[in-house]
């Protein structure tokens, strides 16, 4: 499993250090409208974790994966496990990113902005950890070119919803009622079910696949 994650980085390493760049420029930019940073902080994780997945599909290396001597499910698997670590490593950096920016603005006689705080952190993993397992359980099911069709069909509608429930329970307001760490541990553990129950069905699909 170890080999296919490294083989997916390795085959989008010159494609993904043109792309983190260009898209680090783009979050940067976000951090003058606060919010906006957010919102693209997760858009870019969610990017190349597409990116990875859409190398493979567009060069039609699936039927040379299946040679391998893996199982189906070690190639979901690595899959996830690629997804783990592109986004994990893309939203630490922009957590760094943002810290070092509130710092800047502290120290200049600045208040701490109001956007940099738990809550908007929980809102960059409940939405890469959201989008992120359902985009992957439609491509393991119905291959990447309907999969993104149909996983865009399905967060069109999962969005408004989303947005309705998290503008009604004030995450900012859940967190200062119950503490930051229950607040942490509860979007921790719920994401990490919503990633496995993905994963296990990932594995159904693709071993039910015809190539």
């Amino acid at each position: 499993m170890l080999t296919l994650v490294g083989k997916d980085l390795r085959a989008g390493a010159l494609y993904l250090a043109v792309q983190v760049p260009l898209l680090g420029l783009q979050v940067g930019e976000g951090l003058l409208t606060g919010k906006g940073f957010v919102v693209r902080s997760c858009l870019t994780a969610a990017i190349l974790v597409v990116t990875a997945q859409g190398l493979e599909w567009n060069v039609g290396a699936e039927p040379f994966v299946h040679s391998l001597p893996v199982s189906r499910g070690d190639v979901v698997k690595a899959r996830y496990a690629t997804f783990l670590l592109l986004s994990g490593a893309w939203l630490a950096l922009m957590a760094v990113m943002a810290l070092i920016f509130a710092s800047i603005v502290v120290t200049r006689g600045g208040v701490w902005p109001a956007w940099f705080a738990l809550d908007g952190a929980l809102t960059g993993v409940i939405c890469v950890g959201v989008f992120i397992p359902i985009f992957l359980a439609c491509v393991f099911r119905f291959g990447m070119g309907k999969g993104v069709v149909v996983a865009t069909m399905v967060l069109g509608v999962l969005a408004p919803l989303g947005i309705r429930v998290v503008r009604a329970g004030d995450l900012a307001g859940v967190i200062a009622a119950v503490g930051a760490v229950p607040a942490a541990a509860a979007v921790v553990l719920t994401i990490g079910f919503i990633i496995w129950l993905s994963m296990r069905l990932s594995i159904r699909f693709y071993e039910r696949r015809e190539f």
